[in-house]
């Protein structure tokens, strides 16, 4: 009986996310009030463009509701094979 804790299934799940890690690590790795422009300017253009267009009620929504984040945010993003980049505990 194969258990979802078994050692391969495990270091797939960390290959999968040390890869997304690194793909967007140009998003998360920036330091606040340490960069004049937006570090992930020229990876995400329209994703800067379209976050700098929101308002507070589009901002107050996401932070309460993540789901609707992760959706607004998928398509911004790249995705390899059809899968979304937090995708570990779903299959």
């Amino acid at each position: 009986m194969s258990s979802i804790l078994s050692t391969p299934h495990i270091q797939q799940h960390f290959d999968v996310l040390a890869r997304g890690l690194s793909r967007f690590a140009a998003i998360w790795q920036a330091l606040p009030f340490r960069h004049r422009d937006i570090p992930w300017l020229e990876s995400f253009p329209d994703l800067v463009t379209t976050l700098q267009g929101l308002g507070e009620d589009s901002l107050s929504h996401f932070e309460e509701d993540t789901d609707a984040l992760v959706a607004f945010l998928e398509p911004f993003l790249p995705q390899k094979g059809g899968r979304r980049p937090c995708s570990l505990g779903q299959g």
